[in-house]
């Protein structure tokens, strides 16, 4: 009888660590599947191509596809969520050619902009946070980010009216607010007050967020000329 009590206890013994091995497997299975949030708090991310000389993008955040698309040229993927702190980031080719790298503050229940800038010579990654704090009754909010390497010192105007100032490559404006309507925005040599790019006219709706970016080369022609665009962050 103590001879199959002591057989019995081994079973058990050894059952439990084949148990208690399997728990840690599928524990570390999870912790490392960079899409299993189990109900984390997240931020959100997001790619904006805006170097002409990149072709299709994708972004990275500690190893992990955040876009679950390719970004083309003048394009956005829209947000998906990662995790939050100080994360190491990565834009990569289809191919997994690094484009850009980076590390970058991700806090819990924020979004971000990564944007793909410059040019081939001059590739850099500009990180935004979208502030999505509402504008007043009526209103829309609108920021600047300078993202063409070549292009000068500029000042960015609203339907002719100044707006930003003094915004050098990478630079980044604070928000404004705009009465909601129909803008044309235009990027204007800060020294010479030389147009450098006029945007198409863009419509801005009340109580929305938006980003205005540069993009393309001063040198550039066709597609990679400079120009203006505009995506919505709310």
């Amino acid at each position: 009888m103590k001879k199959r009590f002591n057989t019995l206890s081994r079973r058990v013994f050894i059952g439990s660590l084949f148990g208690v091995a399997a728990a840690v497997l599928v524990s570390s299975c999870k912790k490392d599947n960079g899409y299993e949030f189990d109900g984390a708090v997240t931020a959100k991310v997001q790619l904006v191509n805006a170097n002409p000389d990149a072709g299709p993008a994708q972004l990275f955040i500690q190893n992990v596809l955040r876009t679950p698309n390719t970004v083309s040229y003048g394009n956005v993927s829209g947000y998906n969520d990662s995790y939050t702190g100080q994360q190491d980031f990565s834009i990569q080719s289809p191919s997994g050619t690094v484009l850009a790298s980076g590390s970058a503050q991700v806090d819990a229940a924020n979004y971000y902009s990564f944007i793909l800038a410059g040019s081939s010579s001059n590739t850099s990654v500009i990180t935004v946070k979208d502030d999505q704090t509402a504008p007043s009754s009526g209103n829309a909010r609108v920021r600047f980010v300078q993202a063409s390497a070549d292009a000068p010192v500029s000042n960015v105007t609203a339907n002719g009216t100044g707006l930003f100032t003094a915004l050098n490559y990478k630079g980044v404006s604070a928000y404004a607010e705009v009465t909601a309507g129909t803008y044309i925005f235009r990027l204007v040599n800060a020294s010479t007050s030389t147009v450098l790019a006029t945007g198409s006219s863009i419509t801005l709706a009340a109580g929305k967020i938006y980003t205005i970016y540069s993009k393309g080369s001063v040198s550039g022609s066709g597609s990679s000329a400079l120009s203006i665009s505009a995506i919505t962050v709310n």
